[in-house]
């Protein structure tokens, strides 16, 4: 028969964790190894297929040019796509700055 605890909702996931481990444990101490679970957030929207931008100013410093979305697989519960300049990879611990664009799913592109 199976073990439950109840995860509260609107718990906060510690940041980096992408999933849920047991280990067994005695009065020593815990097993060397488990079993993990990845985890799945029911409401957070689909991640964009891709991403793509070229510099078409020529000048130094200066940036302009078509910014290109690849839509996600499933814009369900998706409102808008929202650009902004980074830092570092989006996957592993990104930073946003200014916002440079909005994009309506079902309405045209809107500069900031």
């Amino acid at each position: 028969e199976p073990l439950e605890v109840r995860l509260p909702e609107g718990s906060v996931i510690p940041w980096g964790a992408t999933q849920i481990t047991v280990v067994t444990r005695n009065n020593q101490s815990n097993a060397l190894t488990g079993i993990s679970v990845d985890i799945v957030d029911v409401h957070v929207a689909g991640a964009p297929l891709g991403l793509a931008f070229e510099d078409t100013d020529v000048d130094y410093g200066a940036f302009g040019g078509m910014i290109t979305v690849m839509r996600a697989k499933n814009e369900s519960d998706i409102a808008e796509y929202v650009i902004y300049w980074g830092i570092g990879e989006a996957e592993d611990d990104p930073t946003t700055l200014d916002m440079i664009a909005e994009m309506n799913v079902t309405s045209p592109f809107s500069e900031q």
